[in-house]
């Protein structure tokens, strides 16, 4: 009697994404799209338009009332606009805009209160946990800023860190829910004076002679 020996071969093609469905890319390239842009965007210019979905989620912009400039001297760097994610996957061009960051700002609270070097600052009171917030711009690129210590310099309390984490968070679902009004700024840099915002549905940044 003749045995019969089937081998299977098995062969590994470098780059085959073999099983991947529509539902898969359209998820990828929703990914994509919520995180701010693509790995192809301009560094100076690009759409301005809204970076969420918006809903139930996403808090209404009257939550966060302007207060005096001084109440947020006592805040400090909470996060970037853009995430770690954002820039290493190349995506973090429209959340590095001062314009496009500034213009979401300008549509809700008007002209920033304080314009400085390299930057702009917004100081906000969340209505709900009475935290201060600032919002402003400066070197780094856009920022939001919170009070992470108590009165003593001590580190805030795990849950009252996890309070301000998600005034933060809400506040910034709200601006990246925000189609950005046309608006301009001219800036003084290290590097020469600049003018941001956004025009005919861009964020751009110029550089002046």
């Amino acid at each position: 009697m003749r045995a019969s020996v089937l081998i299977a071969i098995l062969v590994f093609v470098p780059g085959c994404e073999c099983g991947h469905d529509e539902e898969e890319d359209r998820d990828r390239a929703s990914r994509a799209e919520s995180a701010g842009g693509d790995v192809m965007e301009d560094p100076a210019r690009g759409v301005a338009e809204r970076m969420g979905e918006g809903g139930g989620d996403v808090p209404a912009p009257s939550r966060f009332e302007l207060v005096d400039a001084e109440l947020g001297r006592g805040t400090t760097r909470a996060r970037g606009w853009a995430s770690l994610e954002d820039l290493r996957a190349g995506r973090g061009a429209a959340r590095m805009s001062l314009g496009n960051w500034l213009c979401r700002l300008w549509t809700h609270y008007g002209p920033p209160p304080e314009v400085q070097r390299d930057g702009f600052v917004y100081v906000l009171r969340d209505r709900e946990t009475g935290d201060v917030l600032s919002a402003y711009s400066a070197g780094s690129g856009p920022a939001m800023g919170a009070r992470l210590t108590d009165e003593q310099g001590a580190p805030l309390a795990s849950e009252q860190q996890a309070r301000v984490a998600a005034s933060v968070n809400a506040f910034v679902a709200m601006i990246d829910a925000t189609e950005p009004q046309p608006c301009e700024l001219e800036l003084e840099t290290d590097l020469g004076r600049i003018r941001v915002g956004v025009r005919d549905g861009e964020w751009f940044e110029d550089e002046l002679e």
